[in-house]
């Protein structure tokens, strides 16, 4: 049996384009919903809850009211889901505290670096500036003296 090829129009060989199936399409949309959903779950869940918060870098007098503000506000947190406005707002009526550092440590912890404002200088009874030392931790060698500007200096 010999086979005929006909030649003509529909001669033309079909050229299948790769095409997704719509249960493979309809198959995808369902994983990002899921995948979506579980994200969102996931991040105010319980199972990433912070329990441990630790606060350093604060050394004024008002550094126990600080710590407390910020472990409350900490502890309705989970540690995917730190909402760094809240802690702010939180010591925001500290007078000490110029920002803070915050380090999530999965699953469970929470490091809050406090960044301290510059205490103020000392006044005389004339008013004027005294020129003060302040003691900062300046370098990896620990703490170092260093001098204050004298105020009365011409700039």
């Amino acid at each position: 049996m010999e086979r005929v090829v006909r030649l003509g129009a529909s001669a033309r060989p079909r050229v299948r384009r790769p095409r997704l199936p719509v249960r493979w399409l309809a198959a995808l949309v369902v994983l990002a919903l899921l995948l979506g959903g579980g994200w969102l779950w996931l991040r105010t869940s319980s199972l990433v809850e912070v329990r441990d918060v630790a606060v350093v870098g604060i050394s004024s007098s008002e550094g126990p009211q600080v710590r407390e503000a910020l472990r409350a506000t900490a502890l309705d947190m989970t540690t995917l889901d730190v909402r760094e406005e809240e802690l702010r707002e939180a010591v925001g009526a500290f007078t000490s505290v110029a920002g803070l550092r915050v380090q999530p440590d999965f699953p469970h912890g929470l490091t809050i670096e406090v960044l301290e404002r510059d205490p103020p200088r000392l006044t005389t009874a004339t008013g004027s500036r005294s020129s003060t030392s302040i003691v900062r931790p300046w370098g990896k060698s620990g703490c170092t003296r260093r001098p204050a500007t004298d105020v009365n200096a011409p700039t």
